[in-house]
């Protein structure tokens, strides 16, 4: 669609939301567009599942829109319970916190909390696939099978940077099977060191929480204290959720 065609997009899209269900002529009178241009915006709606049209030409919302408004609901649900437990491991262990939603085969960040002298990481909203770079992108590695964790892999390799050798990812791999949470030992970003831990929703791993710091701030004795404090705020989490 035109800058104009958007809007009349937009417009048929609001008018149906507030009344429910509508007909062509009612659109049309109402909403003041051509009986030529309704009909062609309207058929580009139903092509993108914005709009449904009935056996009785009646026009209602489809299942675009209501894939949205959950989505929309869903994450701010997220955040009202995840939010709360990330000021709590900030506050408790001194380092930036973050939490990590897993969808489509992607990571996204959906929210975090700032240590005020520590490292502002990922920024909320950020989707990505570098995963072999990424503690939490391996914990997400770790609950596919064989053949997508190795297509997803050869997918996150990026030119400019070199790759993690084998032994390090099987040493991730390794903590995550085992021990249920990644350290990369400050080894796939210079001087930044960090963890992660996995959220869970029915047996099935859907996110993670984790936390970031300056790799000399984050001292091997410290280590099991900090994720002692993820695990604790995590099992909260997934009784919410």
């Amino acid at each position: 669609m035109s800058t104009p065609g958007l809007t009349k997009g937009l417009e048929i899209i609001e008018y149906i939301s507030k009344v429910k269900q509508a007909g062509f002529n009612q659109m049309k009178k109402e909403l003041d567009i051509g009986s030529s241009s309704l009909n062609r915006y309207l058929k580009t709606l139903i092509e993108k599942d914005y709009i449904i049209k009935n056996e009785n030409q009646i026009y209602t919302l489809g299942k675009k829109i209501y894939n949205i408004s959950n989505s929309i609901e869903v994450n701010n649900r997220l955040e009202n319970i995840i939010y709360p437990a990330l000021y709590t491991i900030t506050k408790k262990v001194g380092f930036t916190s973050v939490c990590f939603k897993f969808q489509e085969s992607k990571i996204k960040c959906i929210c975090k909390n700032i240590y005020s002298e520590g490292l502002i990481m990922q920024e909320v909203g950020d989707e990505r696939i570098d995963y072999i770079y990424q503690p939490w992108g391996y914990l997400y590695l770790s609950s596919l099978n064989e053949v997508e964790r190795e297509y997803l892999i050869s997918k996150s390799k990026e030119a400019d940077r070199q790759v993690p050798t084998v032994e390090i990812q099987e040493k991730y791999f390794k903590a995550a099977y085992k021990y249920g949470y990644v350290d990369d030992y400050g080894e796939l970003y210079d001087h930044v060191r960090r963890l992660a831990v996995p959220i869970y929703k029915e047996g099935v791993m859907i996110g993670a929480i984790g936390i970031g710091g300056i790799k000399y701030n984050m001292k091997d004795d410290d280590i099991s204290g900090y994720i002692k404090i993820m695990k604790e705020e995590v099992l909260q989490i997934e009784e919410l959720i």
